[in-house]
């Protein structure tokens, strides 16, 4: 049973036997009496010439021999049709060695009819029956499912950008590149975003330009103004803004500078990942959205005094955008930010999500060395990370956590310590594969002898449910197509 592309189900379709499909070639061009498809040189091979009838040309006789093609997939039979129609041409360039009339739409010239020779023409039909199969199997490959299901691909270094970067110098933009590392594609810090520092010295500007769906823009230091198709945005220290495809560059002017005589801005972008998939953004995703240092710490605040947070092991804030407000609740539709606190001696337990982060340490109070992260692939039966990487923060550092691995932060210092990862979770989150997990969760789960395959927080009963009562109004709704059930 074939499937039709309204999804409906189609008997198997009449297949033209040899005789029959003969019998049209000879309906079309005139012969009799009819000959054999074997072509063996017996005397059934042989066919009478052609009729008196308007000389026929080359691509009426290719529209013909392709129309008495079989439209079934099997290779079998579409040999045996290629091989009649190889045999047909023989035939017709001995009974008719004269050039045929060439329509200009089956030759580059300029000529309105070029004449072609029928070996010519052969040649040609031969070719994309025999030579361009062969160029599309020269490109496959096929592996072993156990071998290759997990292939070795350069992992996710964990690298520190450090603030010195972004604190002397001429006016430039720094990039944090670890293509190299990453296995040579273009310029990125992960496999879909691309970081950089900005620096600017006061009272000067400079453009940026990026092929993205998403620009993200943190003020590390200072205060100024960033100007776009999309407008003029102010920024001062503390502030992040966002803004959607711009097909110009965005100008960024440096008004003042507490410190290091410029401001500095931390940007990521999404090219990276435009690049792999071969693609340019045509359409804006969001509106422009500006995040500034006071509305945050406010929001920061109310939370800290509410119902039920004087226990809370962490303490932050989510970024979201109009856009994703019914969706993913992200910063865009692709970039994920959280501005997260993590209190005077307090540690935040491990977690882990897919999506790579791009760690900035907004505030490392001192002395160095008393704010760190741990971060490892494994945790112990008590929760910690297996063999970790110590990464210690620096105020205006940033640091990459890979894909997958448990990492917890420790504050050992005396103030409140601040970190915003940057992160591609808001296409992990579209996709349902983010699988954000905590330490105790897991833990709990260990204990009762249980390893868990998804983060999202529901049994297989109210799965069930919920999906069988998307699936009979979906089978209300059209009875004439048949709907998948989602596996059940």
């Amino acid at each position: 049973m074939s499937i039709s592309p309204t999804g409906r189900s189609n008997p198997e379709r009449h297949h033209p036997t040899d005789e029959q499909r003969l019998a049209s070639l000879q309906s079309e061009f005139g012969v009799s009496p009819p000959g054999s498809l074997r072509g063996d040189g017996s005397d059934d091979d042989i066919m009478q010439p052609l009729p008196q009838r308007p000389s026929t040309t080359l691509l009426q006789v290719q529209d013909a021999l392709r129309d008495a093609l079989p439209e079934s997939p099997d290779m079998i039979r579409a040999r045996h049709d290629a091989l009649a129609a190889k045999i047909r041409l023989d035939q017709l360039s001995e009974r008719r060695p004269r050039c045929v009339s060439h329509s200009s739409a089956m030759d580059d010239s300029s000529h309105s009819c070029a004449q072609v020779s029928m070996d010519e023409s052969r040649t040609r039909f031969d070719k994309v029956q025999e030579e361009e199969p062969e160029s599309w199997e020269g490109a496959a490959r096929i592996y072993e499912y156990g071998s290759a299901a997990n292939p070795e691909l350069p992992k996710v270094p964990v690298v520190v950008h450090p603030a010195s970067l972004h604190e002397s110098g001429a006016t430039r933009v720094i990039p944090f590149d670890l293509s190299e590392l990453l296995g040579g594609q273009g310029p990125c810090t992960s496999p879909n975003l691309m970081a950089s520092y900005i620096r600017i010295i006061t009272g000067e500007s400079i453009t940026t330009q990026a092929k993205a769906t998403s620009q993200a823009y943190y003020v590390i230091r200072g205060s100024g103004t960033s100007s776009s198709e999309h407008g003029v945005v102010r920024w001062a220290t503390g502030d992040l803004f966002v803004v959607p495809k711009t097909e110009g560059s965005l100008q960024h002017t440096c008004s003042s500078a507490e410190a290091h005589n410029g401001a500095a801005l931390y940007w990521i972008h999404d090219q990276p990942l435009l690049d792999y998939l071969g693609v340019r953004p045509d359409e804006v995703k969001f509106p422009p959205a500006l995040f500034t240092r006071s509305k945050l710490l406010e929001t920061v605040e109310e939370i800290r005094h509410g119902p039920g947070m004087e226990h809370a092991n962490r303490l932050g804030v989510l970024l979201g955008n109009a856009s994703t407000e019914k969706t993913t609740k992200t910063l865009t539709h692709v970039m994920w930010s959280l501005l997260n606190s993590i209190g005077p001696h307090t540690v935040q337990k491990p977690h882990r999500h897919n999506s790579v982060a791009l760690d900035m340490a907004v505030a490392a109070p001192w002395p160095h060395g008393k704010v760190y992260t741990l971060m490892g692939r494994e945790l112990d039966a008590q929760g910690n990370v297996v063999d970790p990487i110590r990464v210690d923060w620096a105020d205006g550092s940033v640091f990459v956590t890979p894909p997958g691995w448990w990492h917890s932060h420790h504050n050992e210092s005396d103030s409140t310590a601040w970190v915003l990862p940057i992160q591609d979770a808001g296409l992990y989150t579209h996709q349902r594969t983010l699988d954000i997990r905590f330490a105790d969760d897991e833990i709990a789960l260990h204990r009762q002898g249980r390893i868990r395959g998804t983060a999202f927080n529901i049994t297989n009963k109210q799965y069930l449910e919920t999906v069988s009562s998307h699936q009979a109004a979906l089978d209300a709704a059209d009875a004439d197509v048949p709907n998948f059930n989602y596996g059940l």
